[in-house]
């Protein structure tokens, strides 16, 4: 037997050279509150994060500002957004945009697409949902943590900070930034409401540091393209069985915040969807569609993308099963584009595609598995 080829044979392509970093826990930004008399549970805000034990031990027992870092250099997974509906179940239901949305069909127990928003947001049960994912470098660098948020106030100011970050230093990976819960009042059916969003702020902005910084751009993103996060747990926020429970006087007012982090109540903005006033509960067990990133129609005008646009919810196959849509085509695109999959290999794989096989080929891609596209492309 020749044996002469058994080095080649040590690795797998797209496989084995991934690194996930590991969830090392959550932090809260609310406690479950219980009142004294007559044992009613409510959410309740604090101004403060609510750390596990191990960075209890560097930040005190109530922090208001924590060192963090991110691993990677992409928005979408270190900071994944979009309205969800979970219903009266712990798993979620239905997960949207702003465009469109992929909701649970009862019967089928298959995902189908919808317009989104819906009445679901008006009546307040659907709610913006967003996940933070950082080290925190003074407590352990061997992993993340992870923030559940839905306030309005918070993911704007998130986001602005880490564009400003990009533009300023030319990435936000591994870039020292201070997370912290800042005093911000909102003005809800006319009373005015201190909440406490969340806010990323690069400190040292001096020249020098920003230049210093700047200098490692190339090694850095080298370096944080092999890294992966594992999706966001995420269930119903109403189901937090891990959350620290006060109890309290009765005649403390209860605030709640929603599937928010900070601020769950109707916010300032009145054209702004309002959050349910739910629990914000980190999530025990990941749901498949929560792990899929917002998804947006392609544009037929760009390269790469020559794919016939399908009618919005697709079209039935010759077996009467439904193709996968163009926002699906497009999440798949993008994504198998990251991982270095030549265009021509999805473009091929993805013919007659349904539109179940594309939603676990969204999910596969998301967590770093690329097996599903391990054909070759036709010549």
């Amino acid at each position: 037997m020749n044996t002469s080829f058994k080095g080649n044979f040590t690795r797998i392509k797209d496989l084995s050279d991934k690194r996930r970093l590991p969830r090392l826990g959550k932090i809260r930004l609310g406690v479950k509150a219980v009142s004294a008399k007559g044992g009613k549970e409510y959410p309740r805000e604090v101004n403060y994060f609510v750390v596990p034990p191990e960075v209890e031990k560097v930040y005190g027992d109530k922090p208001t500002e924590l060192d963090v870092m991110f691993p990677l250099n992409d928005i979408e997974s270190v900071f994944p957004q979009s309205y969800k509906w979970y219903g009266g179940s712990r798993g979620l239901k239905c997960i949207g945009n702003g465009e469109c949305a992929m909701r649970l069909d009862e019967k089928t127990q298959s995902m189908r697409e919808r317009p989104c928003p819906c009445e679901l947001l008006e009546q307040g049960v659907c709610q913006r949902r967003a996940h933070l994912m950082v080290m925190l470098p003074k407590v352990s660098m061997g992993g993340i943590y992870q923030f559940d948020m839905g306030s309005y106030h918070s993911i704007i100011d998130i986001n602005s900070g880490l564009d400003f970050v990009q533009a300023l230093v030319g990435r936000f990976a591994m870039v020292p930034l201070k997370l912290r819960r800042v005093p911000r009042e909102t003005n809800a059916n006319g009373k005015k409401t201190i909440h406490y969003p969340l806010q990323i702020v690069l400190t040292d902005a001096d020249v020098e540091s920003v230049n210093g910084l700047r200098d490692d751009n190339r090694r850095v993103l080298t370096a944080a393209s092999r890294l992966a996060l594992a999706p966001p747990e995420d269930c119903n926020p109403q189901f937090d069985d891990a959350a620290t429970v006060v109890v309290e006087d009765d005649a403390i007012p209860a605030i709640p915040y929603g599937n928010n982090s900070s601020v769950s109540m109707k916010e300032t903005d009145a054209a702004q969807p309002a959050a349910a006033p739910d629990f914000v509960t980190e999530p025990e067990s990941s749901q498949a569609l929560a792990q899929t990133p917002p998804l947006k129609a392609p544009n037929p005008e760009s390269p790469g993308q020559a794919q016939p646009q399908p009618p919005k919810g697709g079209i039935p196959s010759e077996k009467g099963e439904v193709l996968a849509n163009v926002a699906q085509q497009s999440a798949i695109l993008k994504l198998a584009a990251k991982a270095g999959i030549e265009e021509a290999v999805v473009l091929q794989k993805m013919r007659g595609m349904t539109m179940a096989v594309a939603a676990g080929a969204i999910v596969s891609l998301q967590r770093g598995d690329t097996t599903i596209f391990s054909l070759k492309a036709a010549a």
